[in-house]
């Protein structure tokens, strides 16, 4: 089985990628082991997905029947693009056709994408957060770093690494407030990758990965680090509970939600993080500061 997130998701297949899968682009980062995580899910590639042509429930292309979610659609009557998902056996299948998709394309979301919005949201009903940030220790001490696109969190991870700091994660940080532990995951490694994410890629080893489950000391919410301006409207709690929803972007997350009868959950979920982090202590705001200045902030 592939570890994909040690502690939490184990994935049993042969495949060493998905396509659009965003909790790991590289299903060997970490060692194969032969024991299920509280999250545990099959997915493999199937030439022979049967789509039935009654069903239960049907949200534009995805159609439910009895425990299993099913999509298929023709492009241009040249081939057809087909994915299913049993709910009972948390079986992921799709066919090889619709492996060769790599982003998404239109209304065509690759199939990574649509396994990585279910397990998201399971474990989102769970009170599990996966958001866009990074995750280091530095000094012994083990910090969560959640921020937008482009503010910094990948260069500032280069410095602490480079500064014999230890890889957590990045791109991606995944917390269990209830339980305070911030959880590893795979390096991006995307093959068009920034010039930061290729430094943090060169700068990785055996010895600074951590691939255990850690306790989060400190987490620090990060805006503007790459300019002077300084929007004081952006709060910590709006962004952190409005992105954790990113499982609802396509259709089938908002199918899944709504057929499950899981709207009610999400929302009080999503009540939990809004006065978990208002009320935390250990979350700073940090908006252009200098980085050897940030981890010295108590």
């Amino acid at each position: 089985m592939k570890t994909v997130i040690p502690g939490l998701l184990t994935i049993n297949t042969k495949l060493h990628r998905i396509p659009g899968f965003s909790l790991s682009s590289n299903l060997n980062f970490f060692p194969q082991t032969s024991t299920k995580c509280p999250y545990h899910y099959s997915v493999k590639i199937d030439n022979h997905i049967c789509v039935p042509k009654d069903y239960d429930f049907i949200s534009g292309y995805f159609l439910k029947k009895d425990d299993s979610w099913y999509y298929e659609r023709n492009i241009f009557g040249l081939f057809k693009l087909k994915f299913s998902f049993n709910t009972r056996n948390k079986i992921f299948s799709f066919n090889k056709v619709f492996s060769l998709i790599p982003f998404q394309i239109g209304g065509i979301y690759p199939s990574g994408q649509l396994i990585s919005e279910i397990i998201r949201c399971d474990m989102f009903i769970n009170k599990i957060l996966v958001i866009l940030g990074m995750a280091v220790s530095h000094k012994g001490k083990n910090y969560c770093v959640i921020a937008p696109s482009y503010n910094g969190k990948t260069t500032l991870e280069n410095k602490i690494l480079e500064s014999g700091g230890k890889y957590i994660s990045d791109n991606l940080v995944i917390v269990d407030f209830e339980k305070n532990i911030a959880y590893p995951a795979a390096h991006t490694g995307k093959v068009f990758e920034r010039e930061a994410n290729q430094m943090v890629h060169s700068i990785l080893t055996k010895t600074n990965i951590i691939s255990t489950p850690v306790k989060i000391d400190k987490v620090i919410f990060m805006t503007n680090q790459m300019t002077k301006k300084i929007n004081k409207k952006v709060r910590p709690s709006d962004f952190i509970v409005l992105n954790s929803v990113a499982f609802l972007y396509s259709l089938f997350g908002r199918s899944y939600v709504a057929e499950g009868s899981h709207t009610n959950k999400i929302i009080e979920v999503l009540k939990y993080f809004s006065d978990k982090l208002a009320q935390n202590s250990y979350i700073n705001s940090i908006k252009h500061d200098s980085y050897e200045k940030i981890f010295k902030r108590k």
